[in-house]
């Protein structure tokens, strides 16, 4: 109501100002939590320091639901700014696992590596 009393009017933000704060959040490291939360980090990080905060979930990339036979982070996994990752619940792995097929490749890496 006071903007109608004084005329102030929304300003629209700059479009070049917008472009940086595009490429800031591009430059960060993303941890994307279930509920849409996420955490940035602005330098390299090891995936045990994520992983030893959520002892109960599993570190993955993006394509986790695609190929959840290959995404998963292995702790010793340096992770470094630009990159996204999901924090998922190990049932959720282990589900998508029995739903997903193995990729022929991966089945027959992991026959020849058992004799």
């Amino acid at each position: 109501m006071l903007h109608k009393l004084f005329g102030a009017r929304k300003t629209k933000p700059n479009p070049s100002s917008a472009l940086v704060l595009v490429e800031e959040g591009s430059a960060a490291l993303r941890i994307v939590h279930m509920g849409g939360q996420v955490e940035s980090y602005y330098m390299a990080v090891p995936a045990s320091r994520v992983m030893e905060k959520y002892p109960s979930f599993v570190l993955a990339r993006p394509d986790i639901f695609r190929r959840p036979w290959e995404a998963v982070v292995r702790s010793e996994a340096i992770l470094v700014p630009g990159q996204k990752f999901f924090v998922v619940p190990r049932r959720t792995i282990t589900k998508l696992r029995r739903r997903i097929r193995k990729p022929y490749k991966v089945l027959l890496v992991h026959l020849t590596h058992d004799h």
